[in-house]
């Protein structure tokens, strides 16, 4: 804001903007159960497609652990699988999740398999984050036949998701975690 002072006469002011560019590497930024969404780095995030099964779902809960709190609180959760396509090649993979709806573990617990690799085992975001805390996890994934395949499958309640972000794969292959550990989210409890 700016404040004007002894104005005598009428005056024009002109603002002009213009969006950030989006990284260079970045292939996909989905919104999982949700609608388009700009984050605050300039990264786009489009309304959720390439998804079978499931449903979608929004949550009004504050997450902590981010700055991005809105693209949170947009789900898919079910049971349910993406086929995104994608260039057959490497991608950094990164997978958003939050939990809004428990409050103790062993409510929501699943599998997520990344181009038929298991590739997080009994995943249960409210023992990995805690309630209302983002998890974001990071891993490479091979493609070969020019579709990202991402099976989201429950054990006890439903999988969940909130987005997804593709980035051509940078360096090092990082090594999808299997099971996580209490505590891995995007920021310190």
């Amino acid at each position: 804001s700016y404040s004007f002072v002894k104005v005598t006469a009428n005056h024009t002011i002109s603002a002009g903007f213009a969006a950030l560019p989006a990284p260079s590497n970045l292939v996909l930024a989905l919104n999982t159960g949700g609608r388009e969404y700009t984050n605050s780095s300039g990264v786009k995030y489009v309304a959720d497609q390439y998804f079978f099964g499931g449903a979608s779902g929004k949550s009004s809960a504050s997450i902590k652990g981010t700055q991005e709190g809105t693209l949170y609180q947009d789900q898919r959760y079910g049971n349910f699988y993406y086929a995104i396509p994608v260039a057959n090649g490497s991608y950094d993979l990164t997978l958003k999740f939050v939990e809004t709806t428990h409050s103790a573990r062993n409510q929501r617990v699943f599998d997520l398999w990344a181009e038929g690799r298991l590739s997080l085992n009994d995943l249960d975001i409210y023992a990995a984050a805690g309630k209302d805390t983002a998890l974001d996890v990071t891993f490479t994934v091979t493609v070969s036949d020019g579709l990202l395949n991402l099976d989201f499958m429950p054990s006890t309640g439903d999988a969940q998701a909130s987005g997804i972000l593709i980035k051509k794969a940078s360096g090092t292959p990082k090594k999808a975690p299997g099971k996580l550990k209490r505590y891995f989210s995007t920021q310190p409890k």
